[in-house]
């Protein structure tokens, strides 16, 4: 009993309190808790609470920002018509630029762009023609090699 009273209310009552009987132990003046078990732990929890709430607002922002893929390249849009580009971009923004920055395809070779791409496409979970789509937009960004 004594043990849950000190850790509720974060005092402890004098050794004569604790002798004494019932009715005049609840009356007894209490001391403050000496070793401050209970203040700590409070700062402790709510420090963790702080962190956690902190981390979880910050990864909602992240993928709350959206991220759109630079203006077409100066090398023009192919074969690809000014809505296909704009559907197309959309569907980048919609899906890919919502949770990360465009990255430059010129910076990976053949292989690696190509895995990266099955693997968001999948992630993302986008459709075979949405994935062609994506593929022959972004191939606009990509310089022969």
């Amino acid at each position: 009993m004594m043990m849950l009273r000190t850790l509720f209310t974060g005092a402890r009552t004098s050794v004569s309190a604790r002798t004494a009987t019932p009715e005049l132990a609840d009356k007894a003046v209490r001391a403050p808790d000496r070793c401050g078990f209970i203040s700590q732990f409070m700062a402790r929890f709510k420090l963790a609470v702080l962190t956690l709430a902190t981390a979880i607002f910050a990864g909602i922002a992240g993928c709350a920002t959206m991220h759109a893929p630079p203006p077409p390249p100066a090398t023009g849009l192919g074969t690809t018509s000014p809505e296909e580009f704009d559907a197309a971009r959309k569907l980048y923004v919609s899906q890919c630029g919502r949770c990360h920055k465009f990255y430059d395809p010129n910076k990976y070779t053949d292989s690696e762009w190509n895995g990266w791409m099955r693997k968001m496409a999948k992630k993302s979970k986008l459709g075979a023609e949405q994935e062609e789509i994506l593929a022959r937009h972004l191939a606009l960004y990509r310089s022969e090699k």
